[in-house]
């Protein structure tokens, strides 16, 4: 006898026991008084940040940049690091009213915001090709400026995105 038909044989075995708790059960759950679970979307909507679809301020696009900018420079120096650790440092702290579907977006515009200036971006968030590039370009270029950058790759950014 094979392991799979034994398998088979125990699975099948065993069954008899679980239909004594199915006869247990009420078939309908209107004869019940425990309501039904809440469905995903409705989950969903009560558990919505308040930000939502709001247009991110000047101090989000700071922090996401300059997060941005720490992952490439550990990326470009082969160092390893963890994004979904930098996402949800990020959720935690200054963009808490974001959520993880939103700040993953907001890394591949600054990507896109940075490949349409020549120059290196995070390999994973692909760039996208709308969103907020301007007032982003602004907020790499601080940054940029804070983190020591050369002054070539801040004027690519600047070039690019006409600030």
């Amino acid at each position: 006898m094979t392991s799979r038909t034994a398998g088979k044989r125990y699975t099948a075995g065993r069954a008899h026991q679980f239909d004594a708790l199915r006869s247990r059960q009420p078939r309908d759950r209107m004869a019940t008084d425990t309501p039904a679970p809440p469905k995903k979307a409705e989950i969903m909507r009560t558990q919505a940040k308040p930000e939502a679809g709001k247009p991110w301020q000047a101090g989000e696009n700071d922090a996401i940049a300059a997060d941005y900018l720490d992952m490439l420079s550990r990326e470009l120096l082969a160092t390893t690091y963890n994004k979904a650790a930098h996402r949800r440092a990020l959720i935690a702290g200054a963009l808490a009213v974001r959520s993880h579907g939103s700040v993953e977006m907001k890394h591949c515009n600054i990507s896109a915001v940075m490949r349409a200036a020549g120059l290196p971006w995070i390999n994973g968030y692909k760039p996208l090709g709308h969103g907020q590039a301007r007032p982003l370009a602004a907020a790499l270029v601080r940054g940029m400026l804070a983190a020591g950058w050369s002054d070539d790759d801040i004027r690519a950014i600047e070039k690019a995105n006409k600030l």
